[in-house]
């Protein structure tokens, strides 16, 4: 049972952004689906709710895939994930918000369904695809909390600095978790490289990071974990992020690394002029709480009070290391989004 719309929304620079939308029962036995969440225990499987599935086409022609599941008329919450990763890793948060809430998830390009389209690989494209998403499918007068975990957070700060206009317009609260808005190499812990110093170590990172293709983690294997994950991460845990990352398609594990060389998104913290978290894993390595902390410094500076949550013995993957922890953060937020709205 299928049934399937066309329509157009305008996108980047007032070009249309295509859409198709079409809605399907429960997914466990489609095609697409994430074979190793079909079977992972809890609340890591594959959700078995309806689903309305959403092709935006960008302006370049990237076919971004969007799931949104919950009641249509519910608050909405947009979700982001990170590099080499897909719609999957919210597993838990859908399992556990899609009862009461509209949640929109995407593939961000050249990940899980979505197409690359002809623009080079970039923070500016990320951007500017969620401007398209949220223009294509946030009905006018609606506004959703919008979560970016890592690259998804990177994307959410280069779409407030490339279309500082849409931050009121569609987000009733942000959340940046384990993430960084500049000099990622400066900051990162996953290649210490003793003995040299910072500026020649952020140097010889950014090289490394523009011609180092990422392996597929089982060739990196407990390298991978101390990379993404604490050490306490359970055993279901680990092997769902290991099978997120492994089926990134090579490509993207080669070339989506260079962006992160001279990384600077934090222009976007001056324009998130709404309830705004930042949240980390103590444990993380890849972008720890220094980088957060800088991010809660910038906020700061630019007259945004956020709130700043570091959650013990957790990695990278806070929303998956312990959602019993997280998701009630994206709650916290769209209550404060809506205390804000109602003051407003």
């Amino acid at each position: 049972m299928m049934w399937t719309r066309l329509g157009a929304q305008f996108g980047v620079d007032g070009r249309p952004a295509r859409i198709v939308r079409t809605w399907f029962p429960p997914i466990a036995g489609d095609a697409d689906v994430f074979a190793h969440g079909a079977t992972a225990p809890g609340l890591l499987r594959n959700p078995a709710l309806p689903v309305d599935v959403t092709t935006v086409e960008t302006a370049d022609g990237a076919r971004i895939h969007v799931r949104e599941y919950g009641p249509r008329s519910a608050p909405r919450i947009v979700l982001i994930h990170g590099y080499a990763c897909r719609i999957e890793y919210w597993n838990p948060q859908i399992n556990q918000l899609a009862d009461r809430y509209r949640v929109m998830v995407y593939d961000q390009r050249g990940f899980g369904r979505s197409t690359h389209g002809a623009r080079e690989f970039s923070v500016d494209a990320l951007g500017d695809d969620l401007s398209e998403v949220l223009a294509a499918l946030v009905p006018a007068g609606e506004q959703a909390v919008i979560a970016g975990h890592s690259l998804g957070g990177i994307a959410m700060m280069s779409w407030a600095a490339r279309h500082p206009e849409q931050v009121q317009r569609y987000a009733r609260a942000v959340l940046l978790i384990d993430t960084v808005a500049e000099r990622f190499s400066a900051n990162t812990l996953i290649l210490p490289f003793p003995g040299l110093d910072r500026a020649r170590r952020e140097r010889f990172l950014n090289y490394l990071l523009g011609r180092m293709p990422v392996p597929h983690p089982r060739f990196l294997g407990p390298l991978f974990r101390f990379t993404v994950l604490a050490a306490s991460t359970p055993r279901a845990e680990t092997a769902f992020t290991e099978a997120l990352i492994a089926a990134c398609p090579n490509p993207f594990r080669t070339r989506a690394p260079g962006v992160l060389a001279g990384l600077d998104v934090s222009a976007g913290l001056a324009h998130m002029k709404v309830p705004t978290t930042v949240l980390v894993g103590v444990s993380d390595r890849l972008t720890p709480p220094s980088a957060s902390r800088r991010i809660v410094e910038l906020l700061r500076a630019n007259g945004t009070e956020p709130r700043y949550v570091e959650f013990p013995r957790l990695g990278h993957c806070t929303t998956l290391e312990d959602p019993a922890v997280v998701t009630p953060e994206i709650e916290h937020a769209l209550e404060a989004g809506s205390a804000g709205r109602a003051a407003g």
